[in-house]
């Protein structure tokens, strides 16, 4: 009888008692572990038995979830594909504005005269300063829409 009561006694106990880990770090800095603590330094780590349960998910909640992932999916590419028509566009303008300021600047650069028109309909003739400043602007045309 007396064993018995040992025996019951051992095996409640051992269902309680856990084995212990402890950490520490040496001189170096590095982390260690183990099932005895190397000195007063030593912190014990608790660890759980078991990992926690993972609720199950319903069919209707899987396609939920999918449905979600894909309308994500949809409107990322749609943003993509969005940015890629916008810098389309903004490479055929810069092709245009560039073409159109090479001309300019030719026609600047090789005429033998350059003039503006007036409101009276007649022409102005740039005097060779307001020519030179004409041809430095249509040179900065260039650079800007060029690159």
């Amino acid at each position: 009888m007396r064993h018995l009561f040992l025996i019951i006694l051992l095996v409640a106990c051992a269902g309680t008692v856990s084995a212990g880990f402890y950490k520490w770090t040496d001189e170096k800095g590095r982390v260690h572990y183990s099932d005895k603590p190397k000195d007063a330094d030593s912190t014990a780590v608790t660890t759980t038995k078991h990992p926690p349960s993972v609720p199950k998910r319903s069919n209707n909640d899987r396609l939920q979830k999918q449905k979600k992932l894909l309308n994500v999916y949809a409107q990322e590419r749609a943003k993509k594909q969005e940015e890629q028509a916008k810098a389309r566009q903004e490479k055929k303008k810069r092709e245009r504005n560039c073409a159109i300021a090479r001309d300019q600047q030719r026609s600047a650069a090789n005429a033998s005269a350059l003039y503006t028109i007036g409101k009276d309909g007649k022409r102005n003739y740039l005097s060779n300063k307001q020519r030179a400043k004409e041809e430095a602007l249509a040179k900065k045309r260039v650079a800007k829409w060029c690159k």
